[in-house]
C-alpha cells in the first residue's frame, strides 16, 4: 500500500513504512532534543548549592587542572602528529575535536586531512 504525497511536499509516493520511519525520526529527535534541555538545565539549579560548599583550596586545584595540567598533558601527547608549535598550542588547550582539525590547522597536515 503507497501513500500519495501531496503536491506542497514535492509530490512522489512514499511507502507506509517510510513514513513510519520519519515520524519515529522526528520522535527520536524531539526526545534527544528535550533530554539535553534537562542535562544543560539540571546541572544550573545544582550550581548554587555546590558553590556554597566550595572553599579556596577546591577552586585551586579546579583552576591548576584547567588551566593548567589539561594543556599540558595536550601538549605533551601530540608532538608525534606532525603539528606546528601554535596548532599543537590551540589543540591543547581548546581540545582536539577531529572535525574542526582542518579549521585549527595553519597549514593542512597529516592529522587535518
Amino acid at each position: 500500500m503507497t501513500l500519495e504525497a501531496s503536491p506542497a511536499s514535492g509530490g512522489g509516493t512514499e511507502t507506509q513504512s517510510h513514513v513510519f520511519h520519519r515520524r519515529l525520526h522526528d520522535f527520536s529527535e524531539s526526545i534527544e532534543h528535550a533530554l539535553t534541555a534537562l542535562l544543560l538545565v539540571a546541572p544550573g539549579r545544582a550550581l548554587p548549592r555546590l558553590f556554597a560548599d566550595l572553599t579556596w583550596t577546591q577552586l585551586a586545584v579546579a583552576l591548576l587542572l584547567l588551566l593548567i595540567i589539561r594543556p599540558l598533558a595536550g601538549w605533551l601527547a601530540l608532538p608525534g602528529t606532525g603539528l606546528r608549535r601554535l596548532d599543537r598550542a590551540v589543540m591543547a588547550i581548546y581540545g582536539a575535536w577531529l572535525n574542526l582539525l582542518p579549521r585549527l590547522c595553519s597549514e593542512p597536515c597529516g592529522v587535518c586531512r
